[in-house]
């Protein structure tokens, strides 16, 4: 009944706003403020940080209205299914909009995956006066993807920190929801990936239909990973784009050294590059060639 509340409370608050124009959230500050505490008070912490977040971005001049409105957005699409789901909430929708469930809970359902974890690099990035650290990783047996994601409160918090070229040996337990990605932890025993080992890769084209399924089944997915083949970069109007042998393109982020640098590695067709997708943005991250691991990009994207 709390969440049914909070649920409705945050439709009619978006479309009384959207009514307004969202200009007002710049001569108001306590607005978002205050419907953020009422979302705590309801039990919807997840929306709660959402909305606290919004103030920054409505202090960046470059086009804030999108940044803005693609947060509502996600804010309304997250209240109808609530309610098309008669407010019954699902392991995804919990991670969003409530609090997700601790380490130590999925941990106790001891469903986990053993394997040998093959480090394809880290990202950075300003998530509410956080550092959040992704840790991304494939599974030399399984296949299968595995993000391990930090929370940085302050200098005195630290990150870990796994080395390229390395295996983590052990098991891993995966968060319900979020396309099934979210690891609680990586283990600590660690070796030396064989010299011949190459992670499975993907064409660029099947990556995006492969995510456009990943957001049909959970809509509020940001953070999606693969090592891709057979691509190369171009300069194009001042911006960097991948593109496949398919024609596929996407438009690469990153600082134009990383990236000249990245436009170079990829003119050997066998070098396969691991990236990471965050809501639209494409990240380089790491290139693997003839059993050498080469680090593209491990920014603080604030």
């Amino acid at each position: 009944m709390q969440h049914q509340t909070g649920v409705e409370l945050l439709e009619k608050w978006i479309i009384q706003l959207l009514d307004q124009g969202i200009d007002v959230l710049q001569h108001d500050p306590h607005r978002l403020d205050d419907i953020a505490t009422r979302m705590v008070d309801l039990g919807l912490s997840g929306m709660a940080r959402k909305l606290r977040s919004m103030p920054e971005k409505t202090e960046d001049e470059n086009d804030w209205q999108v940044a803005v409105l693609r947060e509502l957005g996600e804010c309304y699409l997250a209240c109808c299914i609530a309610r098309k789901n008669n407010f019954q909430i699902d392991s995804s929708l919990q991670n969003l909009i409530g609090s997700p469930r601790r380490k130590n809970e999925i941990e106790a359902l001891n469903l986990y995956l053993q394997d040998d974890w093959f480090y394809c690099g880290t990202i950075k990035s300003k998530e509410e006066k956080l550092t959040m650290v992704r840790h991304w990783f494939t599974g030399v047996k399984s296949g299968r993807i595995a993000l391990m994601i930090e929370f940085l409160f302050n200098r005195y918090n630290s990150q870990r920190h796994f080395q390229h070229g390395m295996i983590y040996r052990g098991r891993v337990f995966y968060y319900p929801g979020e396309a099934e990605y979210r690891v609680t932890d990586i283990p600590n025993e660690s070796a030396p990936a064989p010299l011949e080992f190459l992670p499975s890769s993907e064409r660029l084209g099947h990556f995006l239909t492969r995510h456009a399924r990943n957001v049909a089944d959970s809509p509020f997915i940001r953070h999606n990973f693969s090592i891709l083949s057979d691509v190369r970069v171009a300069y194009i109007e001042r911006s960097f784009y991948l593109i496949d042998a398919g024609g596929e393109s996407v438009k690469l982020q990153g600082s134009d050294d990383q990236l000249w640098d990245l436009c170079a590695l990829l003119l050997d067709p066998s070098v396969l590059l691991a990236v990471e997708w965050d809501s639209g943005n494409c990240y380089p991250l790491t290139c693997f060639i003839k059993g050498s691991v080469i680090p593209i990009s491990q920014d603080h994207r604030f």
